[in-house]
């Protein structure tokens, strides 16, 4: 049974065309899955519907296998967003006060919250900031401070929106770790991004969007090594990718760096040992 699923939903905002045109979508617990697409393909209202924020005009959304809209409020704890935009999200006067906000809520003793507050400050570097005033960060602090109070209650489904948007290489990094301990413990999450190479680290499956309707779904490294289907519907391939077709290679793409270059060296290892084989076979035969 999959932790959150949503259900051939259609959705309209008021005096424009359908931004989700019976689309369906699912998260296990345990994995990480990506909506992919360009701006404007619906990736947000799908995670605000799957949220419960929006309520699909056709269609449901499970948690746990039962309606959502049944296990609201309640079900609340359980589910964290984090919008795309920072500002839509942080509305306390400090950052402490943003991230004791949500663990507050849930009745949790002060003790308990202030041992969550240190630990996801210092998680996401933002235990200098905690008497900051939230309107006088960043765009990355302010990301930083959003993705936190989310993670500071440790829902079991967790919805993000553009998460590395204002993030530089450096907090990328560290949010990809934090995902990664998540998806180990057990947590579902979904991550709506067109950045694609972050997706290509993290994700274990893709959903890829176009025009209100999910137009591919498969693993992570089926659908981004397709660049005709990632070009027919605005992406392009991650760098790895692109840049192992560039040069020539064939089969199986990498989709990290990493595997990128452990690639790069085999071939090279390979080409060595050919060279090395015909110079004996030159010394061979004089």
């Amino acid at each position: 049974m999959s932790k959150l699923a949503v259900v051939g939903a259609r959705f309209s905002y008021p005096g424009s065309v359908e931004a989700l045109r019976g689309v369906s979508f699912s998260i296990q617990g345990g994995e990480i899955v990506g909506v992919l697409g360009p701006s404007g393909c619906g990736k947000t209202t799908l995670l605000l519907v799957a949220a419960g924020l929006l309520e699909p005009l056709e269609g449901e959304v499970l948690l746990n296998g039962k309606p959502l809209r049944n296990q609201l409020p309640e079900a609340r704890k359980r589910l964290g967003i984090v919008f795309q935009e920072p500002d839509d999200q942080l509305f306390n006067p400090t950052v402490k006060d943003e991230l004791a906000f949500a663990p507050r809520q849930l009745g949790l003793s002060e003790a308990d919250v202030e041992e969550r507050v240190k630990a996801v400050a210092a998680a996401l570097g933002l235990t200098h900031l905690l008497n900051k005033p939230t309107f006088a960060l960043s765009g990355g602090e302010k990301k930083r401070v959003a993705i936190a109070s989310v993670l500071v209650y440790e829902p079991e489904v967790l919805l993000l929106d553009e998460p590395t948007a204002y993030l530089d290489s450096r907090w990328k990094k560290v949010l990809e770790s934090l995902l990664l301990e998540l998806k180990a413990s057990g947590a579902a999450v979904a991550v709506a991004t067109h950045d694609v190479d972050f997706a290509a680290r993290v994700t274990d499956r893709v959903y890829l969007m176009f025009g209100g309707h999910v137009v591919a779904e498969g693993p992570t490294r089926d659908i981004l090594s397709d660049e005709r289907l990632l070009s027919e519907n605005g992406l392009e391939p991650p760098g790895p990718v692109a840049a192992f077709k560039a040069l020539g290679g064939v089969g199986r793409s990498p989709l990290r760096f990493e595997e990128l270059r452990a690639t790069l060296a085999a071939a090279l290892a390979r080409r060595f040992a050919r060279l090395r084989l015909a110079r004996s076979s030159l010394r061979l035969l004089r």
